[in-house]
């Protein structure tokens, strides 16, 4: 089994989001795990509009590389 080690509050917000949502607190305080999730999903929605931006650009990149 191999295991990932990431510096969570450097995190990217999609790599945020997918933790929140699929993690379990297995030691610690609960109202700071939840506190972490609402910031998971406070950093996911203020980056949520450039989604769509980056997707194009990657896109229209690819087909200039074509």
């Amino acid at each position: 089994n191999e295991v990932d080690v990431v510096i969570l509050n450097q995190a990217d917000p999609l790599l945020l989001k997918e933790v929140s949502e699929n993690s379990q607190l297995l030691s610690g305080n609960t109202h700071d795990f939840q506190l972490f999730k609402l910031y998971a999903f406070n950093r996911y929605q203020d980056y949520h509009p450039y989604f769509k931006l980056e997707a194009e650009t990657v896109t229209r990149h690819l087909n200039l590389c074509l």
